[in-house]
């Protein structure tokens, strides 16, 4: 960097400049089956095709993969979603 940029009275320290990323990045919850059902939901509601995929294999495969523990049944379907919709 050059000289010019950097303010004459900050020349002195070396520490480097931090990033604020982390102070916006929300965590991750706790995985829990209601917390899935959230999230499907919410896609569902912002995406226009996304009734159908938590139908599809591949899409349930995912959350499958990515939480083991999960039968299929646990996983909403469309019908599902239809009524916890109906619900808010």
């Amino acid at each position: 960097m050059h000289d010019r940029a950097i303010p004459p009275n900050c020349k002195a320290t070396n520490e480097a400049q931090k990033m604020l990323d982390a102070s916006f990045t929300p965590g991750i919850p706790e995985f829990t089956k209601t917390g899935l059902m959230d999230y499907i939901v919410e896609l569902i509601v912002s995406e226009d095709k996304a009734f159908q995929l938590v139908d599809k294999g591949p899409f349930r495969r995912l959350l499958q993969y990515l939480r083991p523990s999960l039968s299929d049944r646990d996983i909403l379907h469309r019908t599902g979603v239809v009524l916890t919709l109906r619900w808010l």
